[in-house]
């Protein structure tokens, strides 16, 4: 693991390792572009669903599916309903619930097999029951799992680990997993890790250069399949990360994909 800095790029785009970076992946055609939404591609709000999404992003999302022949994907925690909610024009993969619920271009879905059972339906009447008992925690179910938010409480996260810890140890199919601000649940065979190896492994994404970009640390072991594929990381925002690049904030990736699709050859 490299230390976690990460070379910073501004937000306007124009220093030198930007264009370091886009003549190291050479045209758009060899690229496979994997991007997390929430924290990478829109500002993460005090809700999930206080999330706003700027009108020109669906337009450059569009160009770079074109331009990549179908070669980017939405990678996400969140579920794939909600992406085609916040993002109707896309029309390429969209891997939900961190790839246990993965929509392809033409219909085809394929759901984890956690998704509606018995256990599922507890674990998330426990999460919510939990909720509900502490003021600020929220919570937010997801097509396999279900996660503890304590944005409104941040001195809270200990407590909210400690609630979700038990709740593991109670479901043992479900898998406890940090992410900002939250600890979430889900089980043990679902990552993003493994929805970007499997998209990578068939048409339109084998033999391109993967390029994850993300802001969480669950978009880490993702990042790390992109570059022993031989492609690249970009990490947005502060933290530890295994990826080269680093973004300060999604307007900085708005104007990077932006910045691809005007000087990148096709």
């Amino acid at each position: 693991m490299r230390d976690g800095a990460g070379r910073a790029l501004k937000g306007d785009g124009t220093e030198p390792e930007t264009a370091e970076l886009l003549t190291a992946l050479g045209p758009l055609s060899r690229m496979a572009v994997f991007l997390d939404f929430d924290g990478t591609l829109v500002d993460i709000a005090e809700t999930p669903d206080a999330i706003s999404v700027p009108a020109p992003l669906e337009g450059v999302l569009a160009g770079l599916l074109d331009a990549t022949s179908g070669a980017t994907a939405i990678v996400t925690g969140r579920a794939v309903e909600t992406i085609q909610e916040r993002l109707p024009g896309f029309g390429g993969p969209v891997a939900g619930g961190h790839g246990a619920d993965v929509l392809l271009p033409g219909g085809s879905h394929h759901r984890h097999p956690a998704t509606g059972s018995d256990a599922l339906a507890a674990l998330i009447a426990r999460v919510e029951k939990a909720a509900v008992a502490t003021p600020g925690f929220l919570a937010e179910v997801k097509p396999t799992g279900a996660v503890l938010h304590y944005r409104k409480v941040p001195d809270a996260g200990d407590e909210a680990r400690a609630v979700m810890q038990t709740l593991a140890t109670t479901y043992p199919e479900f898998e406890l997993h940090p992410a900002k601000m939250a600890w979430e649940l889900r089980p043990h065979d679902v990552g993003k890790d493994i929805a970007v190896e499997r998209l990578m492994s068939g048409a339109p994404f084998a033999g391109r250069l993967p390029v994850m970009v993300g802001d969480d640390a669950t978009d880490e072991a993702a990042m790390e399949i992109a570059l022993n594929l031989g492609g690249t990381a970009i990490k947005v925002g502060d933290g530890a990360t295994v990826a080269p690049h680093r973004l300060p904030d999604p307007a900085a990736v708005r104007v990077l994909l932006t910045r691809w699709l005007s000087e990148l050859p096709a």
